[in-house]
């Protein structure tokens, strides 16, 4: 079973037990409710006291119902219990969850930089010394991108930018050059970021697209169409 198949039966365990978690919480109140009533029951002057249970047991006497609102707390102590064992069960399987994430952020190195740009330079027949200024370029980018999202989120939290945070740390700006087509982009896309003001332009449309001035589709032809050459 790969990480992902495992991480998915790990989200399915965790939504089961939440649900088991929120019915004890419910069965919990119902029961505090039950010992409540027992209790203003046993505070009434009323002689001919009584007292019906949910369990349909009827109660004639103050030494029963104090029994019995004996009986339940600890019950619900007991309940209570179970609640912590639960949560601490939807403590565990959310840790496996987070190691399994953390298997698969990619923390780049020296090496995977020289390795990279010694390939590129090869395929591109370009300088070394320019190749690995590329790989750091592009290393660079992600790890800026993945800081300013990290502020926002500090700023506003969102479930939605945890999950993209999470899958920015996982992509690897460096994975293998598939062939020539996609070597020249990269290339391409190096010129334009160090001769132009694309990524300005980027970063300002990403925040009109949060503005709702923009669709998100829109972000890139956005910057494309507003750039400018040094």
């Amino acid at each position: 079973m790969n990480n992902e198949d495992l991480k998915m039966d790990l989200n399915e365990e965790l939504r089961e037990i939440s649900n088991k978690i929120q019915e004890q919480r419910d069965y919990i109140v119902e029961q505090e409710e039950e010992v409540l009533r027992a209790e203003e029951v046993l505070d009434e002057d009323d002689e001919d006291i009584c007292f019906n249970s949910d369990m349909g047991d009827e109660l004639t006497t103050k030494e029963e119902i104090e029994e019995y609102i004996e009986e339940q707390t600890s019950y619900i102590e007991e309940q209570e219990q179970e609640l912590e064992s639960l949560k601490e069960e939807a403590g565990e399987i959310r840790t496996k969850i987070k190691y399994i994430d953390e298997l698969e952020i990619v923390e780049l190195t020296e090496k995977d930089i020289e390795e990279w740009a010694n390939n590129f330079s090869k395929i591109m027949k370009i300088d070394l010394k320019e190749a690995k200024e590329i790989a750091e370029e592009k290393a660079e980018y992600r790890e800026e991108k993945i800081r300013e999202m990290e502020e926002r989120q500090s700023e506003r939290w969102s479930e939605e930018r945890a999950e993209l945070i999470l899958k920015m740390k996982k992509e690897n700006p460096l994975k293998e050059i598939e062939d020539m087509d996609h070597a020249n982009a990269i290339l391409i896309a190096h010129n334009r970021h160090k001769n132009s003001n694309y990524e300005t332009m980027l970063d300002i449309a990403r925040d009109e697209a949060e503005l709702g001035r923009i669709s998100k589709d829109e972000v890139k032809e956005y910057a494309r169409n507003n750039i400018s050459f040094n």
